[in-house]
């Protein structure tokens, strides 16, 4: 046994979440774990999370901002356990485009470009359009496009994709160029300030100028859409809209799957999403895991019954996407809980703090950390391209 298989074994040791679907579905929660004061470890300990997953020709990752970009014990961990960092929010339009228009601003962004570069990490860009008008500055939204509007708005996407991706570069490998267009519960396009004048043009538009400015980068399509059986309209919805965009010869490369997974375990159709995932594969198209956290919100008991159920429900999940040879990349919304937007936009009814990242408030390694792991060592190499 070397190194690496006693490592395995050693992780497999701490992960009591080898589960059948019909467990799974069951709930049943009853190994027992070690405590998180157990899984005290300094992050220097290997193999990294970094080296397991390019050991399996998968580039592994963390979601890095502002927030957070100057505590050394998060600079620690994204040095050790990370080949990728992307923005949370820096390279978004609002942090871009002023409130009332005008000059962009890249400054908070080139920060994060500068931190890509004194780490040695590579660097991915989140995202180039966001289509709901939830986010949108209050000016676009009543921004006049003129006696033409269709032409206006379309030099409106082509020349901020092409401003934005030229000033980040070729440092940035790969681009979400369009990020959450299909509605949750509908399936159909957003209604939002672009395909309200241009419909599904807009996204095929914001493809093929992202590519005619940075044609060797990786372009993908983001979203939501996940397994639980109540999703469906969503999931076909990104499906519909993929092969359109496929029909219409669009420079569309990838699918980014966020990965928010959430603890309502009964809501989980683990078949369906299967069902999905073959169909993103057979349109030939790579996959990404790119905003991957599991949402404790509503799990009761102690830390350590807490832990064990966001490993179990991570484990499953992971397993499942990691057996598409199509996934190459994996990347943490947050590497630790102290900065998770969870904390402020998911809170619990006991005023806890969620615990949804592989380190906790402390920097300490959780066992959704061994989970992740685990799911690297068990998974499939993948070919070089």
């Amino acid at each position: 046994m070397d190194a690496l298989d006693r490592y395995a074994a050693a992780v497999a040791a701490l992960n009591p979440v080898n589960l059948t679907r019909r467990d799974f579905l069951q709930g049943l929660l009853g190994a027992a774990v070690l405590a998180p004061s157990t899984l005290i470890a300094t992050p220097d300990t290997k193999p990294s999370l970094r080296s397991l997953a390019e050991a399996k020709g998968i580039c592994f990752g963390s979601e890095i901002g502002l927030e957070n970009i100057d505590d050394p014990h998060v600079v620690r961990l994204i040095e050790h356990e990370c080949s990728m960092v992307v923005p949370g929010n820096e390279f978004k339009m609002t942090a871009i485009l002023p409130d009332g228009g005008g000059a962009a601003d890249f400054s908070d962004g080139d920060r994060i470009v500068d931190f890509a570069k004194a780490h040695g990490k590579l660097l991915r860009g989140h995202n180039l359009i966001w289509m709901t008008d939830e986010v949108a500055q209050p000016w676009l939204l009543s921004h006049d496009f003129g006696p033409r509007p269709r032409v206006a708005a379309e030099a409106f996407i082509r020349d901020y994709i092409h401003e934005v991706t030229q000033h980040f570069g070729p440092m940035v490998t790969s681009w979400d160029v369009i990020n959450e267009a299909v509605d949750v519960g509908t399936g159909e396009l957003r209604n939002c300030v672009f395909t309200r004048i241009l419909g599904r043009d807009a996204v095929r538009i914001a493809f093929e100028a992202a590519h005619e400015s940075m044609p060797k980068a990786q372009l993908f399509y983001n979203d939501y859409m996940d397994w639980r059986a109540d999703r469906e309209p969503h999931r076909q919805g990104v499906l519909k809209l993929l092969r359109w965009l496929q029909e219409q010869r669009t420079p569309v490369h990838a699918l980014g799957v966020q990965s928010h997974i959430k603890t309502s375990q009964t809501q989980f159709d683990p078949d369906r999403w299967n069902v999905f995932l073959n169909d993103v594969a057979a349109m030939d198209l790579s996959m990404a895991i790119t905003e991957f956290d599991v949402n404790d919100q509503l799990v009761s008991g102690t830390v350590e019954e807490r832990d064990r159920q966001v490993a179990q429900i991570a484990k499953l999940y992971l397993d499942q996407m990691l057996s598409f040879k199509e996934v190459k990349t994996f990347l943490l919304w947050g590497i630790c809980d102290k900065y998770s937007y969870l904390q402020d936009v998911r809170k619990r009814a006991d005023g806890k703090p969620v615990r949804p990242n592989p380190y906790d408030d402390r920097y300490h390694r959780k066992p959704l950390r061994e989970t992740i792991a685990l799911a690297l060592i068990q998974t499939n190499k993948r070919k070089s391209p």
